[in-house]
């Protein structure tokens, strides 16, 4: 079985996710400046619906961040973003 990767695109003003199923890749982007916490997971449950999937099938998640330096900040915002997307995929 290929492997089930959900894609999460967060380091520019628009945000998107990607699930990629081994034959296709399914996308959803934002429409809205800045809006990461209100729609990320509205469009992640979206492309695990059209893939007849559940966060437990996924066999990896990989989170774009952006590319500035870290500051204490930054990493704080990391470690709670990775820890919230670990919780989501559990249940």
């Amino acid at each position: 079985m290929p492997p089930l990767i959900l894609n999460i695109e967060t380091a520019t003003q628009y945000c998107s996710v990607a699930l990629f199923d081994g034959n296709r890749t399914l996308l959803e982007q934002s429409k809205e400046k800045n809006a990461h916490a209100e729609v990320i997971t509205a469009m992640i449950e979206k492309l695990l619906i059209e893939a007849d999937a559940i966060p437990s099938m996924l066999d990896a998640v990989a989170v774009s961040m952006g590319g500035r330096a870290p500051t204490p900040d930054y990493v704080l915002a990391y470690q709670r973003q990775k820890a919230y997307v670990m919780h989501w995929i559990s249940h």
